[in-house]
């Protein structure tokens, strides 16, 4: 599995864009979340969907092109042209924003048990006791820093050179690499899986880490 994890963007939403362009067509990340916590993500995917289909996106935007397709003047290359531009709207749907109201989501890398949030400080104890690898949105530059048994990362904020964290599964362990929205790649690290016992955080500070490599 290889997912995509997208730093805040601000207001900036080209460089969200870029960034979401890099990783579904040329990394081809399984799926990828945002770890903003606002609204850029839904109003970048609706500007992308309605120049897709030139037109309205959604639900209604649907039927009604549905609707114009039925009519006896319409041809076969139209139908096509038509049908070829809703099916490219399929890739946007691997793009994900973290739910609202917690800002995190639990995620699974083989045995390993992963926690994406928006700002760290939202995490306790209790999250932080079942989690191996924390991914968080609110830094200004990419991070990754080990403490224990645990990894801590964080993709920085979109633009410049940060923006954009790729994690994927290896045959043992997981490859982080680090890039800026236009996917130019800015540092990598394997996050190693610990031996032995856990390594509790308290309290869940992890410093200010460490930049990739």
């Amino acid at each position: 599995m290889r997912i995509a994890l997208l730093g805040p963007c601000a207001k900036n939403r080209a460089d969200l864009r870029q960034a979401a362009a890099f990783v579904l067509e040329t990394a081809n990340a399984d799926r990828a979340v945002y770890l903003g916590g606002d609204e850029a993500l839904d109003e970048m995917v609706d500007e992308w969907a309605a120049e897709i289909v030139h037109g309205d996106a959604g639900p209604a935007g649907v039927w009604d092109r549905t609707l114009e397709l039925l009519k006896p003047e319409v041809g076969a290359a139209e139908i096509r042209e038509t049908l070829a531009r809703e099916q490219a709207m399929e890739p946007l749907r691997r793009l994900e924003q973290l739910p609202r109201g917690t800002g995190r989501s639990l995620e699974l890398f083989g045995s390993r048990v992963a926690i994406l949030v928006d700002d760290r400080e939202r995490l306790d104890e209790d999250d932080l006791a079942t989690a191996e690898i924390v991914v968080y949105g609110k830094s200004p530059e990419a991070r990754v820093r080990r403490i224990g048994a645990r990894w801590f990362l964080s993709p920085g904020a979109m633009g410049g050179d940060f923006g954009v964290l790729l994690l994927e599964e290896t045959d043992r362990d997981l490859r982080a690499t680090f890039h800026d929205p236009t996917g130019k790649l800015r540092g990598s690290e394997t996050l190693t899986k610990a031996q032995g016992a856990k390594v509790r955080v308290k309290g869940g500070r992890d410093g200010d880490g460490e930049s990739p490599p």
